[in-house]
C-alpha cells in the first residue's frame, strides 16, 4: 500500500493529506454522491431542490457518530424482536452486576482484563440506557466515565521513548466513551463532554495514532513494550510487532480508535483533520487485506473482530462526511459469501453457529458485521448471514441490524469452494445434518497452528474429526501443544510434525505452508492434492516429499491418500482427532481400521497400504487432565523410505440402518474404491496421484 503520511502529527501545523478514494465521484454510487453533496450545504447546492432531485426526497440526517432518531428507533425495535430480544433480556438481567465490575477495576487498576470488562459493561449500559432509559444503566455510565477521566492513560503499551501506544485498550475506550456520550444525550443526562473530548484526543486518538504510525513506518519505531506490571503476560519479543501488526486484525483496532477520536474532536482539536486522514488510509489498508473472493487468513473470529472494529469508524465517517466509498476496498459480496462458506451448521451444546475453526478462530460473526455488509452492499446473503449464521454479542448489533432488508440463502455454487488462501470447504448443504469437509492449506498467517493439510469433518450434527479448541496463547502453558501438528488431523513424519514457533513473539505467523497442486470439482465429487513438503523439511531433514489427496464423494464418502518420500528410512503416522470437549467421543480400533463414535453420528474407516504393514492404535495427547482429554486414532507405518496410506471413511447417523461398506481393491498402481453406484480409482504411480471417477 502507498504510504500517505510520513511525519508525526502530535503538533499543530502539518499539511493536509488526501487519502485514496476521497471524493472519487466517478466511482461513487448515488448514496455516496448524496452524502458528499449534502455535506457541502445548501449555499453550494443552490438550494435544497438539487438534493430532492438526486434522492427523490430528503437525504439522511446524522446527529452523531452512532445515533440519530432513526437508529434509536431501530435499536428499540430490535430489542423487542425475536432475534435480539433474548440478548436485551440478558443485558437487563446484568444491570445490577455492573457496578461491581467498576469497583473491581478501581481496586486493581488492571488495564488488561478488569478495564476491558468494565468497558464491555459500559457499552451494554449505554445501549440499555438509550433503549429504555434505565436509571441504573445511566448512573453506571456516568460513574464509569468519571473513572475513565481520572486515569492517567487508557492503554498499557508504550515505546522506548515512553509514548503510550493505543493498540487495544485506548481504541476500545474511545469507542466506549463516544457511544456513551451519544447515549447519554438520548437519555437526557449528558456527560461532561468538554473534559471527555479532551481525554478522547489525548488518551484515545493520539496513542492510536502513534501505534498506526509505527505500523506504517516500522523501521523507525522505537522499541515496543508494556508498562510495569504487564511484563509477565507480555513476555514476548516485540521487535517485529510493528511489522506484523501492520497486516493483521490489530491494525483495524487502533484505526477505529483514531478514526472515532478524530471525528469526535473535529470541532475541538486542531490535530483531528490530520488524524482523520491517517485513519482513512489505515482503514483502506486493512480492508484490502481481504482476498478478492472474500477470504481472510486469520479465520472467521478475527475477520469479525477486525471488521467489527474498523467498520465502526467507517460507519461513523459515512454518517458525518460520506466522501469515501469503502466498497472500493472491501469486496462486500465476496466477504458475505466467505462467511456463509465457513459455517458448519449449529453447535449441539448451545445452538449457536458452528464454524470452521482453523487456528485460533473459534466463533462466527456478530450480527453487526454482516448487517453492515447488507446495508452497504445491498446484499441479501449478508442479511441471511446476520439472521442465520451470526450470534448476538455486541451493543452495535442493536444499532446496525435492520430486519427490513431482503434476505437470501447461499447459492448452490458455494457448496464447493477453493479459496485464494488454498483452503477448501465442500459440503452437501448448510443444515445441521449435512456433511461438511474443510481443508487447511496455504501460507503462513497470524494466529496459525502447525496444521497444513489438516481437515475438519462434520456430519449429522457432529464434529467427527475436528481442529482443537482452546489452544494456549502462552507458550509456558501445557496446552500450547494444541497448536502443534500432533494435535491436528494431519501426518507426522519421522516422529516430527511441521515446525511451529516457540512463542517468543506470540502467535505470529510461522513458516508452515502447503500448496494445492490440483483441484477438480465435478459437483457431487470433489478432489484435490496439496503439497506440504516445505512444512516438514525444517523439522525432518530427510523429507523429500509430503502430499495429501482428499476425495469427497457426496454425501458421505471421504478418502484421504497420504504420501511421503524420505531420503533415509523413517516412521510415518496419520492422526485422526474427534471432538471430545464433552467427553462423549469414543474410538474403537482394529488391525485394518477404526471407528469414531459421537452421540449422534459414527465414522467408520478402513486403512490400506501398498507396500507393507500398518499399525492402528487408540491413544491421546499428553496433557494434564485439567485441559481436557484428547483421544485420537493413529495409523502408523514402520521405518521406510516410501509411505503410501489410503484411509477410506464413511459417516452415518447413530440411529439408522448402516449402509454397505465401500469395497476397496488393490491395483498394480493404487486402489479402486466402489460404493453406491460410483467407482473411484487412485493411481499413485506417477509424480503426482491421479484420481478417476465413473458410475459403477
Amino acid at each position: 500500500m502507498q504510504r500517505l503520511y510520513s511525519a508525526p502529527i502530535d503538533r499543530i501545523g502539518i499539511p493536509r493529506i488526501t487519502p485514496i478514494n476521497r471524493i472519487n465521484l466517478s466511482s461513487m454510487n448515488r448514496r455516496h454522491v448524496l452524502r458528499t453533496f449534502a455535506s457541502l450545504g445548501p449555499a453550494v447546492l443552490a438550494g435544497p431542490s438539487l438534493l430532492a432531485r438526486l434522492a427523490g426526497g430528503r437525504g439522511p440526517a446524522s446527529t452523531g457518530l452512532y445515533l440519530d432518531d432513526a437508529v434509536v428507533a431501530r435499536a428499540r425495535a430490535n430489542a423487542a424482536s425475536g432475534l435480539l430480544q433474548p440478548m436485551f433480556a440478558d443485558l437487563k438481567a446484568e444491570v445490577d452486576s455492573w457496578p461491581a465490575t467498576l469497583e473491581t477495576f478501581k481496586a486493581s487498576g488492571d488495564l488488561l482484563s478488569d478495564y476491558s470488562r468494565m468497558m464491555q459493561a459500559m457499552d451494554k449500559a449505554s445501549v440499555v440506557a438509550l433503549i429504555d432509559g434505565d436509571e441504573r444503566a445511566i448512573e453506571f455510565v456516568h460513574a464509569g466515565i468519571e473513572h475513565m477521566l481520572s486515569l492517567p492513560h487508557w492503554d498499557y503499551f508504550i515505546d522506548a521513548e515512553g509514548k503510550v501506544l493505543g493498540i487495544m485498550r485506548s481504541s476500545a475506550a474511545t469507542a466506549t466513551s463516544t457511544l456513551a456520550m451519544e447515549a447519554m444525550r438520548v437519555a437526557g443526562r449528558p456527560l461532561d463532554e468538554a473534559r471527555l473530548l479532551a481525554d478522547i484526543a489525548e488518551k484515545g486518538a493520539l496513542p492510536c495514532y502513534h501505534a498506526i504510525h509505527d505500523m506504517d513506518h516500522p523501521s523507525t519505531a522505537h522499541g515496543w513494550s508494556v508498562m510495569d506490571g504487564y511484563e509477565d503476560v507480555y513476555m514476548y519479543d516485540m521487535r517485529r510487532w510493528p511489522y506484523v501488526f501492520s497486516d493483521i486484525n490489530l491494525r483495524a483496532v487502533p484505526t477505529m480508535g483514531l478514526g472515532l477520536g478524530a471525528l469526535a474532536t473535529l470541532d475541538t482539536d486542531p490535530r483531528a483533520e490530520a488524524w482523520l486522514d491517517v485513519a482513512i488510509a489505515s482503514a483502506q489498508h486493512f480492508l484490502r487485506l481481504f482476498q478478492p473472493e472474500g477470504s481472510y487468513d486469520e479465520g472467521l473470529s478475527y475477520l469479525d473482530y477486525g471488521l467489527r472494529t474498523v467498520l465502526q469508524f467507517c460507519e461513523a465517517y459515512d454518517r458525518i462526511r460520506g466522501d469515501v466509498d469503502w466498497t472500493d476496498d472491501l469486496p462486500i459480496a465476496a466477504v458475505a459469501e466467505h462467511i456463509a462458506v465457513m459455517q458448519l451448521g449449529r453447535r449441539n451444546d448451545d445452538g449457536h453457529p458452528d464454524t470452521v475453526n482453523f487456528s485460533d478462530a473459534g466463533r462466527s460473526t456478530s450480527i453487526a458485521v454482516p448487517s453492515w455488509l447488507a446495508k452497504h452492499g445491498s446484499d441479501a446473503l449478508a442479511q441471511y448471514n446476520a439472521i442465520q449464521f451470526s450470534q448476538p454479542r455486541y451493543p452495535i448489533d442493536f444499532l446496525w441490524f435492520d430486519r427490513d432488508r431482503p434476505s437470501a440463502p447461499p447459492q448452490e455454487r458455494l457448496k464447493n469452494v477453493r479459496m485464494d488462501l488454498d483452503w477448501v470447504v465442500v459440503r452437501t448443504g448448510w443444515d445441521e445434518q449435512d456433511t461438511m469437509l474443510a481443508f487447511r492449506g496455504g501460507e503462513p498467517a497470524n494466529h496459525e497452528h502447525a496444521d497444513r493439510n489438516s481437515f475438519i469433518l462434520k456430519a449429522h450434527g457432529e464434529r467427527l474429526l475436528t481442529d482443537p479448541f482452546g489452544a494456549s496463547y502462552d507458550p509456558r502453558r501445557p496446552h500450547w501443544l494444541l497448536r502443534e501438528s500432533k494435535a491436528h488431523n494431519t501426518v507426522v513424519v519421522g516422529g516430527q510434525g511441521q515446525p511451529y514457533n516457540d512463542g517468543d513473539e506470540g502467535t505470529n505467523a510461522g513458516t508452515a505452508r502447503a500448496e494445492i497442486t490440483r483441484y477438480v470439482d465435478r459437483g457431487d465429487i470433489v478432489w484435490w492434492t496439496s503439497d506440504a513438503t516445505h512444512s516438514y523439511l525444517p523439522s525432518y531433514d530427510d523429507t523429500l516429499s509430503v502430499r495429501r489427496t482428499m476425495i469427497f464423494a457426496k454425501p458421505n464418502l471421504v478418502l484421504v491418500f497420504d504420501e511421503a518420500d524420505l531420503r533415509n528410512p523413517g516412521a510415518f503416522e496419520v492422526r485422526f482427532h474427534p471432538d471430545n470437549r464433552d467427553g462423549e467421543a469414543g474410538i474403537d480400533v482394529s488391525p485394518n481400521g477404526f471407528v469414531i463414535r459421537r452421540p449422534q453420528a459414527i465414522l467408520t474407516a478402513t486403512v490400506h497400504e501398498h507396500d507393507g504393514d500398518l499399525n492402528v492404535a487408540q491413544t491421546a495427547l499428553e496433557l494434564p487432565e485439567e485441559y481436557g482429554a484428547f483421544p485420537y486414532a493413529a495409523v502408523a507405518r514402520p521405518d521406510a523410505r516410501r509411505h503410501r496410506v489410503l484411509t477410506v471413511m464413511t459417516t452415518q447417523p447413530t440411529e439408522g440402518s448402516a449402509e454397505a461398506s465401500p469395497v476397496v481393491e488393490r491395483t498394480e498402481t493404487g486402489w479402486t474404491v466402489t460404493r453406491s453406484g460410483q467407482q473411484i480409482t487412485i493411481d499413485a504411480s506417477g509424480l503426482r496421484p491421479d484420481v478417476r471417477w465413473r458410475p459403477a
